[in-house]
């Protein structure tokens, strides 16, 4: 969920923020950020004062602490959190105002009424489970279309790929300073894991926009610099031609970005115009490392 931040100056950066988070939320998410709000309303208008107190009082500490134009600006500029400030909404007590809804509705019902509640608790838990059960690799029990390849044990203490580790490593030992943010650019596996073992390392482009649809000739037409870069990361052919295919397009595209480092997997088309355009830092398994600015 990530953009340039740019060319949105002073508390327009807030509402950008939202819009851009709003515009990639699912539409299970949504209902459920929905329904919260109408449970807050109902809890201010038939809850318990206790009730009312928390509730609102928690919504109220949150926007005055950190969910606001200024303060988000503020954060922004000086603390560098434009990449983990939707981290702030997790701090809404989405779960505690469902759970507090349905002990009502539970107490308030008769017999029939709380086996209906709890059948509808049942399904929407499983239902909340499903993208769990497809992720863990357990999809083809229900559709068939992700192989069952059980658990794979990982050899190191971090569980996580071996090869991220030392990608890490290799970024690190470069920056001298694992406490500051690295803005780098690599594919949507690599930040399931990466983000686990150093959070530090952080995706510079949203991965939606990494895409092998882009016309080269265009971006290139356009001064499109992401298109630019997205298309020599995920290997695309579109308008490419051997005039307009070069390192030089590649490193205009990326001075005009605030990307740092990148992993690019080995098996890249175009590796041998990225070795020409930036410094390899080394090789970690199945990816190469390169600095960038």
């Amino acid at each position: 969920m990530h953009f340039d931040p740019s060319g949105f100056s002073g508390t327009s950066l807030f509402w950008q923020m939202l819009y851009t988070y709003w515009m990639n939320f699912t539409l299970s998410v949504k209902v459920l950020l929905g329904g919260y709000l109408i449970v807050v309303l109902y809890i201010m208008a038939r809850g318990e004062k206790k009730a009312k107190f928390f509730f609102g009082i928690s919504l109220l500490v949150l926007i005055l602490v950190c969910l606001n134009p200024w303060m988000c600006r503020y954060l922004v500029d000086k603390w560098g959190f434009f990449a983990r400030y939707f981290r702030f909404f997790w701090l809404i007590p989405v779960s505690l105002g469902y759970t507090y809804l349905g002990i009502q509705l539970y107490e308030k019902a008769g017999k029939k009424g709380r086996i209906l509640l709890g059948v509808a608790v049942g399904v929407l838990f499983i239902l909340a489970s499903w993208q769990t059960v497809i992720m863990t690799g357990f999809g083809d029990l229900y559709t068939g279309a992700v192989p069952n390849t059980g658990m794979i044990p990982v050899s190191n203490i971090y569980k996580v790929e071996d090869d991220i580790l030392e990608v890490s490593d290799i970024i690190e030992k470069d920056s001298g300073d694992p406490n500051t943010v690295k803005k780098t650019l690599y594919n949507h596996d690599v930040f399931i894991e990466m983000r686990t073992y150093d959070a530090a390392i952080i995706p510079f482009i949203n991965f939606g926009n990494v895409s092998s649809d882009y016309n080269l000739e265009d971006a290139i037409a356009n001064n499109d610099w992401f298109a630019i870069i997205s298309t020599y990361f995920s290997g695309g052919t579109n308008g490419v031609t051997d005039s307009n295919l070069s390192s030089e397009s590649l490193k205009t595209a990326m001075d005009n970005t605030d990307c740092e480092y990148v992993i690019l997997p080995n098996d890249n088309p175009y590796i041998d115009i990225w070795n020409e355009a930036f410094t390899s830092l080394g090789v970690a398994g199945r990816y190469t490392v390169y600095k960038v600015k």
